[in-house]
């Protein structure tokens, strides 16, 4: 079951050991990728690594990230603003719903 909105999440996909480093880089990434933080209680579960989520506070605190540009060739450079804009949406979008943004880690 699926309560709330898949947001797009493809310029994240299969991240290389560099991407990773970016993730750890930008304000709220890295909690969102590397903490399980658990939005209600839940019971124990195998099939995935961890849950997380950031609040739509959080998001209103965050969306004003200062982007990273600094990435090593054209490629990776246009992966980078993508990649941080889609951050940005998800941001926006948690705003705008007053929803949190909940990840679940694979």
């Amino acid at each position: 079951m699926h309560l709330g909105v898949l947001l797009p999440n493809n310029e994240w996909d299969s991240l290389t050991a560099r991407g990773l480093d970016i993730v750890a880089r930008i304000a709220g990434l890295k909690e969102l990728n590397y903490a399980t933080k658990l939005p209600i209680p839940l019971p124990q579960w195998t099939d995935f690594l961890g849950i997380t989520y950031i609040t739509s506070q959080d998001a209103v605190n965050l969306v004003q990230f200062r982007p990273i540009s600094e990435f090593g060739s054209d490629r990776d450079r246009v992966w980078l603003e993508r990649a941080q804009e889609q951050y940005r949406s998800w941001l926006h979008e948690s705003i705008r719903t007053q929803k949190e943004i909940v990840a679940f880690l694979e």
